[in-house]
């Protein structure tokens, strides 16, 4: 949709440029050539875009685009279109628990002593609801982490039950040698 909002964009810059050269220029041999730039410079407003869209086709060759053998089975499209449809959840799903994983780290993190977290959250495949967290933190040297206020804090930020929550820890120390 961004690419038809920019040719239309680009069109009609074009034509605003070329009504205000055709009441400026002279008819005649140079108005004839002006007409031809602009024609030119359409061309390439158009094409622009549309080579841009290409490039991006080409960058994901693993999405599962409609074949040509298609048009013989209208069948094929709906499987297609499945398959797609398949994919590109599966891509959101992917998409939604990595920035759910890094919005879970990075409120454990406000937590004084915490050097590090890695978060795991669990979700119903059915519902996509939150229906758990495994969360490993690491401290700094010498630091203690409540354990029950940081519970409480996710329960409450994320709506999970806080016996649903899973909270390891690993002290400095022990976490570089690894």
């Amino acid at each position: 949709m961004e690419t038809v909002a920019e040719i239309v964009r680009g069109v009609a810059a074009l034509l605003l440029l070329s009504a205000c050269l055709d009441l400026l220029l002279p008819s005649g041999e140079l108005a004839k050539f002006s007409r031809f730039a602009l024609g030119l410079l359409l061309i390439a407003v158009i094409l622009q875009p549309l080579s841009a869209l290409w490039e991006t086709w080409k960058q994901h060759p693993d999405i599962p685009w409609p074949q040509s053998e298609a048009r013989e089975d209208p069948h094929s499209y709906r499987q297609q279109g499945e398959a797609l449809a398949v994919y590109l959840q599966g891509q959101a799903y992917d998409q939604y628990l990595d920035q759910l994983s890094r919005q879970i780290q990075a409120l454990v993190c406000l937590n004084e002593g915490v050097e590090q977290a890695r978060a795991r959250p669990e979700i119903d495949a059915q519902s996509g609801v939150l229906t758990g967290l495994q969360v490993n933190v690491l401290l700094r040297e010498g630091a203690v982490l409540d354990r029950q206020k940081l519970s409480a804090s996710l329960s409450g930020f994320f709506a999970v039950a806080e016996e649903n929550i899973t909270i390891s820890e690993v002290s400095a120390g022990e976490g570089r040698g690894r």
